[in-house]
Formats: C-alpha cells, sequence, structure tokens
C-alpha cells in the first residue's frame, strides 16, 4: 500500500510543474503519462550522447525517434505544455527546424510567460533565421507532431498593392551573349601522350646490364673457389685419396660456372650497353628507330644473346 502511495506522489510530481493537464483525466492516466515522460527524457539524453560522435548518427537518430513517440503518447494522456517544449527539443535536435519551431511556437502560445519561455523565444529566433536560408523539411522517418503542436498557421496574404504607386518599370532585357564563331559540334578527344622513344630501350639496356653485373660477380665467385682448389691441389704431396679427387671435380665445376656466367655476365652487359646507346639516340631522332628484340642464343659450346632489329 505504501509502495503504491509512493508511486502516486511521484508520478503528480513530475506531472505538477509541467502545466495545466486535462480536468478528466484519470490518475492511471497521470501515472502511465509520468512513466512515458521519464521515458522520453531518457531516450533523448542517450540521443545526445550518440550525437556527439558522427558514427553513431544513426543511433541518435533512433533514440530521438523513440522519444518523440513516447512524448506524443504522454500528451494524449495528459496534455501538459511541457511535453510540447521538450518535444520541440526533441525535433531540434533531429535537425527537423520547421516542426522544432513550430513546437516552441505552440509552447509560447500556451505559456508566455512560462519557465521554458525565453529559451523557446531564442530557438524559435534562430530557427526561423536558419530556414530563411534552408529547406529545413521533416526526414523520410519523422513523426507527424500535429496532435501536439497542432497545424501551422495559414500564411499571411501579400498586402494589397498602392494604387497610387507607380509601377516597377520592366527590366531591361539581358543582351544574347556573342554565339560562339566557330562552334565545334563533335569534338575529338586528344590522343594520349606517347611515351618518349626510345625510352623502352633504355630501361631494357639499364635492365640486362644490371643483371650482367650480377652474372659477372657469380662468375667471379665460381672462379676464386676453382683457384683455391687449384692452389690446394698443386702442394698436394702424397697418393691422392678420395677427398682429394672430390676436391678435384669441385674445382672443374667451378670452372666451368665460372667460364659459363662470365660469359653471360658479359653478353648481358654488352647487350645492355647496345640497348642503351639506341634508347638514347632514339631519344633524340623525331623518328624514333626501329624495332629492337633481343634473342637468346645458344651453342654447344657457349651461350649468349643476340640483338635483332633494325636501326
Amino acid at each position: 500500500m505504501r509502495r503504491a502511495a509512493l508511486a502516486v506522489l511521484l508520478a503528480l510530481a513530475l506531472l505538477a510543474p509541467a502545466g495545466p493537464a486535462r480536468a478528466d483525466a484519470t490518475r492511471a492516466e497521470k501515472r502511465r503519462a509520468a512513466k512515458l515522460i521519464r521515458e522520453a527524457r531518457k531516450l533523448k539524453q542517450t540521443g545526445d550522447r550518440y550525437a556527439r560522435d558522427k558514427r553513431f548518427k544513426k543511433r541518435a537518430m533512433q533514440r530521438y525517434k523513440a522519444a518523440a513517440r513516447a512524448y506524443i503518447d504522454a500528451h494524449e494522456l495528459v496534455p501538459l505544455s511541457t511535453i510540447v517544449f521538450e518535444l520541440a527539443g526533441v525535433y531540434d535536435a533531429r535537425n527537423e527546424k520547421r516542426w522544432a519551431l513550430r513546437g516552441y511556437q505552440r509552447y509560447l502560445e500556451l505559456e508566455p510567460d512560462g519557465d521554458e519561455a525565453a529559451r523557446a523565444i531564442k530557438r524559435a529566433d534562430a530557427l526561423t533565421s536558419d530556414l530563411i536560408d534552408e529547406d529545413g523539411e521533416p526526414g523520410d522517418e519523422s513523426i507527424d507532431p500535429t496532435p501536439v503542436f497542432g497545424e501551422d498557421p495559414d500564411p499571411e496574404p501579400d498586402p494589397d498593392p498602392d494604387p497610387d504607386a507607380d509601377p516597377d518599370p520592366d527590366p531591361d532585357p539581358d543582351p544574347d551573349p556573342d554565339p560562339d564563331p566557330d562552334p565545334d559540334p563533335d569534338p575529338v578527344p586528344e590522343p594520349d601522350t606517347p611515351a618518349p622513344p626510345g625510352r623502352n630501350l633504355r630501361w631494357s639496356g639499364i635492365a640486362a646490364g644490371a643483371t650482367g653485373v650480377l652474372f659477372l660477380g657469380i662468375g667471379i665467385k665460381y672462379g676464386m673457389d676453382a683457384s683455391s682448389a687449384a692452389d690446394e691441389l698443386s702442394s698436394k704431396q702424397g697418393p691422392w685419396t678420395d677427398e682429394d679427387r672430390k676436391r678435384i671435380a669441385d674445382g672443374e665445376s667451378a670452372n666451368n660456372k665460372m667460364l659459363l656466367f662470365t660469359l653471360l655476365g658479359t653478353a648481358s652487359a654488352v647487350t645492355g650497353g647496345v640497348l642503351y646507346y639506341y634508347g638514347r639516340r632514339a631519344g633524340k631522332r623525331a623518328d624514333g628507330g626501329g624495332d629492337v628484340a633481343i634473342v637468346p642464343a645458344v651453342a654447344p659450346d657457349t651461350a649468349g644473346f643476340a640483338i635483332v632489329g633494325r636501326f
């Protein structure tokens, strides 16, 4: 019994400062309205927190929408001027300026000297200034607050013109712009700028030269291994062992690899130099030069590259 009485007192405390209510509102309706107002205020506060971060704008709009529903339901039970003001704040937060303005105006109609009158006047003036420069139409998922705010008043008609006033003279028509003396109805798109002549040859020469240096380095390494094996075996005394014979075979293999990589490196370096030379030459000539191709050349006792083309 004490808990029920406390709930009734709390509901009356929430509703009492809000303004005049329906005389026939039942105690249950007042309790229900008080609960809806608390729920709406909580949703509005949550929406304000989400609205501080652009990433959660959608969540903020959802909380504002739910708050608007709760306020409208509460106003249907107990039509309080505080609900009108707070609902206008919800539409203000949703940036639905026309309905927010109408809500503040409705509150001022109900409570011209109310506790929130100063804030309502300030926001109404700001929204009126904003709506001069922008549309401010409600969003697609908005809730119509007409049951709370009422219908928009009819726009004031334009005053009748003064019959004694001189009519405004017709402005001079703008002169026709000068026609294009040589219109181009079907412009041809500019072709892409071609690559500088010889650039591909120069880059191919650089790549071939770098490959040649790499091969020469490998050849030098194998040459050093072959020389080391020869020095060790030249000072060998006594009978030959299996390890010595293996060392001989390793030295011969290193010597063959040295010859192969030295030949490949020399051929690549020469090819790279030739390609770079003709690339530079083609860059200085208007007609570029001929087609050049690198073809590997392999013989039973040699390997390398051949340059085939027209220069």
